[in-house]
């Protein structure tokens, strides 16, 4: 039997949201009262890590948008296929550029997530091993 959201009672559905509501709350509280962790290193990483995330992102747009008006500003002037060669290494060089940066972002995540790689590639050695 499928048990769907209106299917449970008021009385049970009141209580759950009021308790997913205050989980937020109750992380704070543990993070900033008992000093579960140092809010200013946490505040700090979390930062670094959006602005490499994202720069890596902007680098992806900028190099990419200037690939493709270097290739319409040329293609325009040159024979067909000295038109489709500009085009094709414009194509390649924007897949590159986007390898690059997918390799990039994983560097970037393998620094600041360390352990959890770690712990990552070591299950997956596990689990390669055990089948």
């Amino acid at each position: 039997m499928h048990v769907g959201e209106d299917d449970l009672p008021a009385w049970l559905q009141i209580p759950v949201f009021l308790l997913v509501l205050l989980f937020p709350f109750t992380i704070a509280y543990v993070t900033v009262v008992q000093r579960a962790l140092d809010v200013r290193v946490v505040i700090r990483q979390s930062l670094q890590y959006a602005l490499a995330r994202r720069g890596v992102i902007a680098l992806q747009i900028i190099v990419s948008v200037i690939v493709i008006v270097a290739v319409a500003a040329l293609a325009g002037r040159e024979s067909f296929l000295h038109r489709l060669a500009i085009t094709g290494f414009g194509i390649g060089a924007v897949l590159i550029v986007g390898f690059g940066a997918k390799h990039l972002g994983s560097w970037i995540d393998r620094r600041f997530f360390r352990e959890a790689c770690n712990a990552e590639e070591i299950l997956k050695d596990l689990a390669a091993s055990v089948s």
